[in-house]
């Protein structure tokens, strides 16, 4: 008996890896482009730092890929396991604040952080945003972060076009670049890494910010309009839905009308 315990663990414990491994390959090729074969340290890093516990389990992946020779030696350390941090909806809202009013930070580094608070954006796909993502008319502003654009909040409008007509495309080795953030590389948006050590002068926690965002959304939207409006799958709406005390797992994706989406900036 005792053997076949074992076996069964070791059984579990296979599909989780593999199942995990799966995770982070669609990760790097959703969020960053990226084939296995090309990945650095720092995206372990980024991977680890925004997702819960479980993603421990592509260190024997690293391992194996370190054993064959086939990738460079990357780690993922150890990490206790957390349930699902959060920060509050307060501290969330005078997050943003505090960006919009901080006229002495970089424009660049204050846009990414507004769209990663009113949004909820994976740092990695944060990174690759392209300015023609970003679309004005009378009508107001919007941004292309799913299947449906979602509405930039008005009184934010001005930071965004002078963010998109002097900020994005300032540096001489980037001009006419597509990227709402360059890189200092000639041709190539910013990292995600790169991108995080920058909103780290806002004190934000990527997990727990991110968890607060898709919380307080859900409270405002069903899950299907919320996956249209930002990109995520129905079932991470769902789960986020379900965490705010929604029952709206089954309703009709519906668009909001301008105004209706996200907190009110004044």
């Amino acid at each position: 008996m005792p053997p076949q315990t074992n076996m069964d663990y070791a059984t579990r414990s296979a599909k989780q890896e593999i199942t995990e491994a799966g995770k982070f390959m669609v990760w790097l090729d959703t969020e960053h482009g990226l084939h296995i074969d090309k990945i650095r340290q720092e995206h372990i890093d980024l991977y680890w730092s925004e997702g819960p516990s479980t993603r421990k389990h592509i260190r024997n992946l690293l391992q194996q890929r370190k054993l064959t020779g086939k990738g460079r030696a990357l780690k993922a350390k150890a990490r206790q396991a957390v349930a699902s941090p959060m920060s509050s909806t307060t501290s969330r809202l005078n997050a943003i604040r505090t960006v919009i009013e901080a006229d002495e930070v970089y424009l660049g580094t204050r846009i990414a952080a507004i769209i990663f608070l009113l949004y909820g954006t994976p740092i990695g796909k944060l990174a690759s945003l392209q300015s023609n993502q970003i679309h004005a008319d009378a009508n107001g502003m919007t941004i292309a972060l799913g299947s449906q654009p979602a509405t930039i909040p008005e009184p934010l409008i001005p930071l965004f076009t002078d963010h998109l007509r002097h900020g994005a495309n300032s540096r001489s080795m980037n001009k006419e670049s597509p990227w709402l953030f360059p890189s200092t590389m000639a041709g190539q948006h910013i990292s995600g890494n790169a991108l995080w050590n920058r909103l780290k002068i806002f004190d934000l926690q990527p997990l727990a910010t991110r968890n607060t965002t898709l919380f307080d959304l859900s409270k405002e939207l069903d899950p299907a309009s919320l996956s249209a409006l930002l990109g995520y799958t129905s079932m991470t709406m769902t789960k986020h839905a379900a965490h705010a005390g929604m029952q709206m797992g089954s309703y009709p994706a519906t668009m909001p009308t301008r105004g209706e989406f996200g907190p009110e900036i004044t």
